[in-house]
């Protein structure tokens, strides 16, 4: 398999992406052992070194791909809790994910080596939507619907900082920079959403910078690129917003009626920001090329709305989820 250092991620090359591999899994079993209809997956991961994809789903269930060999190694249940935003740390045994059945708005530190889980974070009061782990070290932050944004630390298994009234944040590429999204109040009384850029080294100290967001929708979800010069924000409306990472200009609003629902999607950026990536709920795959702008819709190929996508660091590689797990390569590796 091809190594992002060895291929250029291109217009034509995305146009190429096929289906290589589909892991039909996730599915209930009735009581008369007939199946059920089959449980969506909510979040999935790559391992830091590329080696492993990790899917929650909608089953309480927690799964363990080997992306080199192509096959699945296990799968964990959290019957309990349930299970939503996986993600690994850094080690690619070990995982975080929020509960989804839980009253005490857990997140879940787990060991997948032994099936263990090691510590349990509580603090939130109302549900997590979002984690996002610092590449530094082992401190990640998590955002929920109680208006607050909590960073923690996994390894001394203890919070560091609450941040009030803060609906969204993300750590940029380099992890010495907190974004904090917050609604503020203008002279007017009017509502203005502002991202706060934070020292990560220094939670305690003012933001060195504040970047108003003018005439846009409600943000849900902030995302840095690899690359650092780019802050996707992602909208409550069929809109993605990029912005510039160190002045807050807008430079694209991304919009393809992608998502009529308002189901949770989940987009991202390609390994060498160069696109921007989102499922949609009509069953497609959209990349849009930041340079140009231009739209490229991947072939229908899903049954269902595809609510997670990643491609990977490692290798050329895009996973896609609905119910299903679905890996595609470029046409040229079936050669």
């Amino acid at each position: 398999m091809d190594t992002q250092k060895q291929v250029q991620i291109t217009d034509q090359l995305v146009e190429s992406l096929k289906p290589a591999l589909i892991f039909k899994n996730f599915v209930n079993l009735k009581q008369n052992n007939q199946l059920s209809q089959q449980k969506e997956v909510n979040s999935i991961d790559i391992s830091h070194d590329g080696k492993y994809l990790v899917a929650g789903c909608e089953d309480n269930s927690v799964s363990l791909y080997d992306l080199e060999r192509g096959e699945k190694v296990n799968t964990y249940y959290s019957k309990r809790y349930g299970v939503d935003l996986v993600r690994f740390t850094h080690h690619n045994k070990c995982i975080l994910c929020a509960s989804k059945r839980d009253n005490n708005y857990r997140i879940m530190y787990w060991s997948l080596h032994d099936n263990n889980i090691l510590c349990s974070f509580v603090g939130h009061t109302d549900t997590i939507t979002h984690i996002d782990l610092n590449p530094l070290n082992s401190t990640f932050v998590s955002c929920s619907k109680d208006n607050s944004t909590r960073v923690w630390e996994y390894e001394k298994k203890q919070c560091i900082i609450r941040v009030n009234k803060s609906r969204a944040a993300c750590f940029d590429n380099t992890g010495n920079v907190l974004a904090c999204l917050f609604i503020k109040e203008d002279k007017n009384d009017s509502q203005i959403q502002q991202i706060h850029l934070f020292n990560a080294g220094n939670y305690e100290s003012k933001p060195f910078s504040i970047f108003n967001l003018e005439e846009l929708p409600e943000i849900k979800f902030l995302k840095f690129s690899s690359n650092g010069q780019f802050i996707m924000l992602g909208s409550s409306e069929n809109i993605i917003v990029l912005i510039d990472a160190y002045e807050g200009k807008q430079l694209h609003k991304f919009n393809a009626n992608f998502n009529e629902t308002g189901t949770p999607l989940e987009a991202g950026f390609t390994p060498d920001s160069r696109y921007v990536i989102t499922g949609s709920d009509n069953k497609k795959i959209i990349f849009w090329n930041i340079e140009t702008g231009r739209e490229i819709q991947l072939m229908e190929f899903h049954p269902s709305t595809v609510a997670c996508v990643k491609f990977s660091h490692v290798y050329c590689m895009l996973i896609s989820a609905c119910q299903n797990l679905v890996v595609w390569i470029p046409e040229r590796a079936f050669n």
